[in-house]
């Protein structure tokens, strides 16, 4: 019954908004727990939103129904076609009839038929006068009245204007009904709206903190983030392509965390066709201003990009030439095939390569600006890789004496054909753990039972997209 009422008060805006809300919230209700939930929730949010949008819609719709009076009006019109005359002569005759009864009972007949109580109720009946305000004559309307007739009388005209643009009306008993589930149904798709938008962000946040689940990366990294999962902090790779290691650490990057990778050359070297990043051999000074911007000689990654917008446009254009036929269409499509899209880096955090630096900066140094977060660091080199894995060792004990962690996790990549002992390996895991640090372990070492058990993750081949 309530359904067909819906059907009849809220028509199609109305019924497609309550099907688009009955949509979003299933979808909510049974894939909580789906592995690919994050699709299912973003749909299920697009949907709500739609409802919210078209409930808002039905809702004004609902308020522009007018009140169904015509039962009232045509009583109206009935009254008013009654002419005086005729409601006079009927009060004449009900007054008669009253007056006759009464005299029937009450009044006596005297000796020539005529009733007593008639006799003296003629007798008792006084000449009328007349009225004080004929008595003056005839007297003119005022111009102010007038006026004011003239007002009542547009504005009748313009209420009738009202009720015919209005169309739709319903009876008061279905009009406030109709309302009320307008109202109800409005605060349900607001809530429904909301909902959905928060579990998309827990969601997102979820899987913010993920090694290779991330999506929409913003350099949001941050111990807030933290609190919504947990983290692993031990990560076995048994084989990593180049393009998949330089999406990880450029994505690690992103979130606003930094890395520590420590492998057999600069995966940046081929990908730049220059040598390894760093500063020049005779520059001994730190490669950051006051204002923790790079250099301009010193590679850096951006945190944050911003996509060129011309394609964008170009293409829009294109497509909108096509449809009129315009004549220039060539010349169009050939500045489309030679722009180069830009990007535009903001946020950008310098990338030192340790083996150009020649020690000129101390270890400790360079680790403390990584953990927060001011660069990241390129180990090259089997014998690099050893020496820079022992000062990080020691750093890191420093840090888990005073209870200190960092406030965003450090990347430690080591993708370097040397093996760690395993004591060695057991410590570098512990105190990843304890101070905020990911430890991956990049090709096929030969680790213990107890050891994989360590790590969280463990996959055959890096996750690429």
């Amino acid at each position: 019954m309530i359904l067909i009422r819906i059907v009849y008060y809220f028509l199609f805006t109305g019924v497609v908004s309550v099907l688009a809300w009955s949509a979003g919230l299933l979808m909510l209700a049974r894939n909580w727990k789906h592995p690919n939930r994050t699709r299912l929730y973003w749909t299920a949010f697009a949907l709500s939103a739609f409802a919210l949008v078209t409930a808002n819609r039905n809702f004004e719709n609902m308020a522009a129904i007018g009140m169904d009076q015509s039962a009232e009006l045509a009583a109206q019109d009935k009254r008013a076609e009654t002419t005086p005359e005729d409601a006079d002569a009927s009060e004449t005759s009900e007054a008669g009839d009253a007056t006759g009864d009464a005299a029937g009972e009450d009044g006596e007949a005297d000796g020539e038929g005529i009733v007593t109580g008639e006799v003296a109720a003629a007798q008792t009946e006084e000449v009328p006068t007349i009225p004080l305000y004929k008595q003056d004559g005839k007297v003119e309307r005022e111009e102010g009245k007038k006026i004011g007739d003239k007002t009542i009388a547009e504005a009748a005209e313009v209420e009738e204007e009202e009720q015919v643009v209005q169309g739709r009306t319903l009876t008061a008993i279905h009009l406030f009904r109709a309302n009320h589930y307008a109202r109800m149904y409005r605060t349900l798709a607001i809530g429904l709206f909301w909902i959905a938008l928060v579990l998309c962000l827990v969601d997102y946040l979820a899987k913010f903190n993920t090694t290779f689940g991330a999506y929409c990366i913003l350099p949001i990294a941050c111990r807030f983030v933290d609190s919504f999962s947990r983290k692993t902090h031990g990560v076995l790779v048994k084989n990593a392509s180049r393009e998949a290691l330089l999406e990880f650490l450029t994505c690690s990057l992103r979130k606003g965390e930094t890395f520590i990778y420590c492998g057999a050359g600069d995966p940046w070297a081929h990908a730049e066709d220059s040598a390894p990043a760093g500063v020049a051999h005779g520059d001994t000074g730190f490669p950051c201003s006051k204002r923790r911007r790079p250099e301009a000689s010193v590679p850096a990654l951006a945190r944050l990009q911003l996509a060129d917008p011309r394609p964008w446009l170009l293409d829009t254009a294109i497509a909108g030439l096509r449809g009129i036929q315009c004549q220039h269409l060539e010349t169009w499509e050939q500045c489309r095939s030679n722009l180069r899209p830009r990007v535009w880096p903001l946020l950008r955090t310098p990338r030192l390569n340790v083996a150009r630096l020649n020690g000129s900066i101390a270890a400790n140094f360079m680790l403390e600006s990584t953990w927060f977060g001011r660069q990241c660091l390129v180990v090259d080199g089997p014998d690099n890789a050893k020496k820079w894995l022992a000062e990080l060792q020691k750093f890191l004990r420093t840090r888990v004496h005073v209870l200190a962690q960092a406030r965003r996790s450090v990347n430690v990549v080591w993708h370097v054909d040397v093996p760690i002992a395993e004591e060695d390996l057991k410590e570098l895991l512990f105190l990843c753990e304890e101070t905020n640090y990911k430890f991956v372990l990049i090709g096929p070492h030969a680790v213990s039972a107890d050891i994989a058990e360590r790590f969280g993750e463990s996959y055959d081949d890096m996750p690429h997209s």
